[in-house]
């Protein structure tokens, strides 16, 4: 079995090498469209949130890069919902 990361179940599934040890493929590194994408918001509520709302986002040169199971934790831990902001309706997993 090749390894991947799977960001829907934030987790690792990877092969086993010869001698028993896991190796483990790294998640990728994705751009505002995509994290934009992947929450359902215009690109430019991503760039507020880098900066007023300490979206996980790192800069590389000109552009920002992230990490889904970052953005994903950062969102589950409420920290897109400012205290004036009603409350979301949140799933259970």
């Amino acid at each position: 079995m090749i390894g991947y990361y799977c960001p829907a179940k934030n987790s690792s599934i990877s092969s086993r090498g010869r001698q028993g040890t896991v190796n483990a493929i790294p998640e990728r590194w994705v751009s505002v469209e995509v994290v934009a994408d992947h929450l359902g918001v215009a690109k430019e509520s991503i760039y507020r949130w880098i900066e007023g709302r300490s979206l996980p986002a790192h800069r590389i040169g000109r552009l920002w890069k992230f990490k889904l199971s970052e953005v994903d934790e950062w969102v589950r831990a409420g920290s897109a919902v400012l205290p004036g902001d009603t409350e979301p309706n949140r799933r259970t997993e």
